[in-house]
């Protein structure tokens, strides 16, 4: 593995090189840094002409990557296993009836402690939600849920998923269970 820094307007990106690594990656991490990936052969130019493609997205991820940090540090209070018991009750139950109710089967539901999404469906049909979804309300724990259920037909975010989505939400009300979810960003302790 070859390792640098590579600096770019206002980025600095830490470069590793593998010798297996098939395409360019980039990584924000939860404190901001930002590592790129690539295969050992590939050029600066090349790197450059990456991060110039993702330019906006590196820079509003790591912004809200920083701003989340405070946020992040709040859970330290919050007794992350026993927010995981209860999710491993709940979680699983909820998601078949949700899958059940829309004609939609997933592999497997996992209950995790991510602090930078709420959920995640994987192409093999697999499904990650955070333990944090527990200290939302119902109504936003559905949302999340019927989120990742929706990417088991639309694996993406296109008007597609958007329309399916409200489809499934009781009241057709994705625009305002997303207001109401992005002034969360992630939960709080109480």
């Amino acid at each position: 593995m070859l390792k640098y820094v590579l600096k770019y307007k206002d980025l600095s990106l830490t470069v590793k090189k593998y010798s297996v690594s098939r395409c360019l990656r980039v990584i924000v991490h939860r404190d901001g840094s930002v590592t790129l990936t690539c295969h050992t052969r590939t050029s600066k130019k090349e790197i450059e002409k990456f991060i110039e493609i993702n330019y906006l997205w590196i820079l509003e991820t790591v912004k809200k990557s920083v701003y989340l940090q405070p946020v992040r540090e709040s859970f330290e209070g919050l007794d992350v296993t026993e927010l995981k018991k209860k999710a491993a009750l709940y979680i699983p139950k909820r998601l078949k009836e949700l899958a059940r109710l829309h004609n939609l089967e997933f592999k497997e539901v996992t209950i995790g402690s991510a602090t930078t999404k709420w959920g995640s469906c994987s192409r093999d049909k697999r499904i990650r939600i955070s333990c944090y979804v527990m200290l939302l309300e119902e109504k936003l724990i559905d949302y999340v849920l019927l989120h990742e259920l929706c990417h088991l037909i639309h694996f993406n975010h296109s008007a597609a998923f958007h329309e399916t989505l409200n489809q499934m939400l009781p009241e057709h009300n994705e625009k305002q269970l997303v207001k109401e979810i992005r002034k969360l960003s992630i939960p709080k302790q109480k």
